[in-house]
């Protein structure tokens, strides 16, 4: 279960210096990425009986399209800062973790799309018995949308500032070869109003909504390695505004099955994939159902102690707030590799394309991003990064196609 982790992540990857991706994570510990590194590792600080990890990233570097526009883009030297807080428990039983953290991106050029995010989370696990535990998660957001997002409005002059909450819980259940998994999940986004280029105001009342999901899955082990299961889940969009209010009502629910399998095949590929079908159904029959395939692809090759292969895919169906669209389907794969070139230098490339296709309107986005970038591990309370990162989209609607570079330096302080 990620709630936290789904919040989390404008905060890392909206920025000027988007930190490298790993898209696929070991079960025993994360490949390169999570490597036990004794000289280099943080410590943290000892409160009771948890471990509080404080850490803060400074980062300064160059963007030659701040606004994601395409004419007239501005470029710009920018800097962030991004400091956080996670508390861990060190218990031998039960689990609880604590978070908070910011992420404030300044630009030189135009302070107006300067914004500052925040994000604090809980998570935690009971252990009823051996076969037995309940997750749970909990997170509050304050965001913003930067311009040009394939969600954004057309014409705001901001960023779009938004809250988001999130909570789930989940239940885990074996019973010898059979395993168990049922979750829920709830969440609510409030959008504020934002200015636009003709000097008006958007409202964004009309995209605040609440969303809940209830997921099942059932799998088998068919050897100590590999688990083949059925899964399925249902959810329901509500959004806080019906007609007559505004023109059409974007209510909606959905659902979506498949089947896959968790597996480690000996010691060099760890993953999961599942295949299935998903379906969303809108409530005014002035908008198109969405409908297609569901995949999700999440595997590591661990090609040698040093050298970590990772690949992901996937599609979900996500909301939009554009005339004459209910939502859209977005799939994407990406490609990551990292590299253990010292024992305190790692060096990682990861690409990504991303295809987004609207029902109802003849709008389709092709995203493609690529990134590198060398980590250099000072010791335990200090790293250094540099990164340079591209992204394209090319649309079929005019005005948003884009392409932007930004490269950059992250000094990262922790205990």
């Amino acid at each position: 279960m990620s709630i936290v982790k789904k919040v989390m992540l404008p905060l890392v990857s909206v920025g000027l210096l988007m930190s490298s991706a790993t898209f696929a994570q070991d079960a025993r510990g994360g490949g390169v990425g999570g490597n036990a590194r004794p000289d280099y590792d943080p410590v943290g600080v000892r409160v009771g009986s948890f471990l509080l990890f404080p850490s803060v990233e400074l980062g300064v570097g160059y963007d030659d399209n701040i606004g994601r526009a395409s004419t007239n883009q501005t470029e710009s030297v920018g800097f962030t800062i991004s400091p956080e807080l996670q508390l861990r428990s060190q218990w031998g039983q039960h689990e609880l973790n604590l978070s908070a953290q910011s992420q404030s991106n300044l630009y030189a050029e135009d302070s107006d799309l300067n914004y500052t995010d925040y994000s604090v989370g809980v998570d935690g696990r009971l252990d009823v018995s051996s076969s037995t535990n309940i997750e749970a998660e909990a997170s509050y957001s304050e965001l913003n949308e930067e311009l040009g997002t394939v969600t954004a409005p057309t014409g705001a002059a901001d960023p779009v500032e938004y809250t988001s909450w999130d909570v789930g819980v989940q239940l885990n259940q074996r019973f010898n070869r059979l395993t168990g998994e049922l979750e829920g999940t709830y969440g609510e986004l409030d959008y504020d109003d934002v200015s636009n280029l003709v000097g008006g105001i958007i409202d964004n009342d009309i995209r605040d909504r609440a969303t809940a999901e209830v997921r099942l899955r059932l799998g088998y082990d068919v050897n100590p390695g590999v688990n083949l299961f059925v899964e399925g889940a249902v959810n329901e969009v509500d959004y806080d505004q019906a007609p007559p209010v505004v023109a059409v009502n974007r209510d909606s629910d959905g659902y979506r099955v498949g089947a896959g399998a968790t597996f480690e095949l000996t010691t060099l590929i760890t993953g999961e994939i599942v295949v299935g079908y998903l379906e969303q159904s809108y409530d005014s029959a002035a908008l198109a159902d969405v409908s297609g395939l569901a995949a999700d692809v999440d595997v590591a090759w661990y090609v040698t102690p040093l050298t970590t292969v990772s690949l992901g895919a996937g599609s979900e169906v996500q909301q939009s707030d554009t005339t004459g669209s209910g939502g859209f389907v977005s799939q994407y794969v990406e490609l990551g590799v990292d590299h253990e070139l010292l024992r305190n230098v790692i060096l990682s490339a990861d690409g990504s394309f991303t295809n987004n296709s609207f029902e109802g309107i003849a709008r389709e986005d092709d995203v493609v991003s690529f990134a590198v970038a060398a980590e250099y591990l000072i010791n335990r309370n200090m790293s250094l990064k540099a990164r340079y990162s591209y992204e394209e989209r090319d649309s079929n609607v005019a005005g948003r196609d884009y392409d932007r570079n930004r490269i950059g330096l992250i000094l990262r302080l922790q205990m």
